[in-house]
């Protein structure tokens, strides 16, 4: 397994699918988005790596917080309440609306994190072995549904063209690194952070994950079946490529790299 990369595209990702939609991501360019929603339900179906059990959550704080009352005034029926769910004394704190906003998610890695390991980096191209920790991989292999590992050589290229479709549908996207947090027993994001609690996660659950988010803002799934949403943006065949089986260690993948200056980017 090689790949071409340009060092100016600062971004190379890679995604976890069912096998038997692998074809059609590739050659379609067929993409699911899911929810906050959903994500949360799989973490209650017993599956921790693939889902989150905390998605969405914009504030715990405890029941007799005198905040309560004013979070309810100021949100209404659009707000959440949950029992959190390590003490009952705490309430965790959602919106309806962006509990149900699209996201794509993908795993990703900066060009820095591997051509910080090339030896003499010179302009043109450079040898390079790009790693993928094997924790990306543990929470799929005992999956219902054979896996497989979609990699994207060009980052920036597919971002762009899934930008232009979603942007081309009427939608305004939003794309960010998730940030790795970490979470107290009480927080409480302010209501102009709305909906970036969707790039928040964990630090002490999901540190080993390095995930790139692209959500969509002006549509809901609420209504959609399964709460899904599909936008197909043409082959992928061309910067994209299929690996069947999930690796069992650590997946080191050599590469060539273009760098455009005699250092690391």
């Amino acid at each position: 397994m090689s790949s071409f990369i340009n060092g100016n595209d600062d971004v190379f990702l890679f995604k976890i699918i069912d096998t038997k939609y692998a074809q059609e991501f590739l050659h379609h360019g067929k993409l699911a988005f899911s929810c906050a929603k959903n994500y949360s339900e799989l973490s209650k179906q017993g599956k921790p790596g693939q889902g989150d059990d905390e998605e969405g959550l914009f504030g715990r704080i405890k029941k007799d917080d005198t905040r309560l009352k004013h979070l309810e005034s100021y949100y209404g029926e659009n707000l959440l309440k949950g029992t959190y769910v390590k003490d009952s004394n705490y309430v965790d704190l959602r919106l309806t609306h962006v509990s149900f906003m699209p996201i794509y998610c993908l795993f990703s890695l900066k060009v820095n994190d591997f051509t910080k390991n090339i030896k003499d980096p010179k302009p043109g191209i450079n040898p390079a072995t790009i790693t993928i920790p094997q924790e990306y991989f543990k929470d799929f292999r005992n999956s219902a549904n054979k896996k497989s590992l979609i990699l994207i050589d060009h980052g920036k290229e597919f971002i762009h063209r899934l930008t232009d479709k979603i942007v081309e549908n009427g939608y305004n996207p939003i794309w960010s690194d998730v940030n790795y947090i970490e979470r107290n027993k009480t927080f409480l994001y302010p209501p102009d952070y709305h909906p970036n609690e969707l790039f928040c996660k964990d630090k002490s659950r999901f540190q080993d994950q390095k995930e790139l988010r692209v959500i969509i803002k002006n549509k809901s799934l609420e209504k959609d079946k399964g709460n899904l949403m599909f936008i197909n943006i043409g082959d992928l065949s061309d910067i994209a490529q299929q690996i069947d089986e999930l690796p069992n260690d650590d997946l080191a993948i050599k590469a060539q790299v273009i760098l455009s200056k005699a250092t690391n980017t």
